[in-house]
């Protein structure tokens, strides 16, 4: 029997994926300029392999080309942007609960249900921290994207989700009062999903993003930033040789 041939995965593809890891961890501050020389050091690759990996990044959502001045940033939301694309992530995870609560056994939903309740375990709502809050959050959504059986609406959440960024969510959470009112929306979508009402997981999905972006809009409005945004001090950066060039008096 012969052996199954190894997949590779194109070195370009290997370097936007990390990138687009950093980023949605918060790693890559949003507006941050990803410096080709700096990334070819930093992955051990040429400077032609991460300007086609920057390309892909660029493709994904998570960076934009800079006109005229050139160069690649990650990128920045408006307070607009914020609000349209978690409106987006709203409508397709409402989907995505429908689809799941009338497809999935009676044993899926009671594993959902038991995953969501995990976070509290008899405690009271206001007792779980954000970070908490983001890891439960996280690992039902992941749960569901499995199990929705729909690849489409899998690869449309998957990228809105990661142009909403990681770094936001601590801000959902941020406040006790927050957490109080996402632990009744959530209350409120398991039973939906233990009885396997499609319609009515639906409304509390989108429920509880929209009072996610409720409470992340007052936050920002508050002046909040997420720790990983938070500016790095200036660095020394070597002068391109072009650069030098130019700068030297002519002799």
């Amino acid at each position: 029997m012969a052996a199954e041939a190894e997949v590779f995965e194109p070195l370009a593809q290997a370097v936007a994926r990390r990138l687009s890891d950093q980023v949605t961890a918060g790693h890559r501050r949003p507006g941050e300029r990803l410096w080709e020389e700096d990334l070819a050091a930093e992955f051990g690759v040429s400077r032609g392999t991460v300007r086609e990996a920057l390309a892909l990044l660029v493709q994904e959502g998570l960076a934009v080309q800079v006109p005229r001045r050139g160069g690649v940033r990650v990128v920045e939301f408006s307070p607009a942007d914020i609000e349209e694309i978690y409106d987006i992530r709203g409508a397709l995870y409402g989907l995505m609960l429908a689809l799941f609560t009338s497809r999935a056994t009676p044993a899926e939903r009671l594993e959902f249900a038991a995953l969501r309740e995990s976070l509290w375990c008899g405690l009271p709502p206001e007792a779980a921290s954000a970070e908490d809050c983001v890891r439960v959050g996280s690992a039902s959504k992941d749960f569901l994207l499995e199990r929705c059986g729909s690849p489409r609406l899998q690869q449309s959440y998957r990228r809105v989700a990661l142009q909403a960024l990681r770094l936001y969510a601590p801000l959902h959470y941020g406040r006790a009062e927050a957490r109080r009112a996402w632990y009744d929306r959530s209350v409120m979508l398991v039973a939906a999903v233990r009885l396997g009402d499609a319609e009515a997981a639906e409304r509390a999905g989108r429920a509880i993003i929209a009072g996610n972006k409720r409470e992340l809009m007052a936050a920002l409005a508050r002046g909040e930033v997420p720790a990983a945004a938070m500016p790095d001090p200036p660095r020394t950066r070597r002068a391109h040789p072009r650069a030098e060039e130019k700068s030297r008096p002519a002799q």
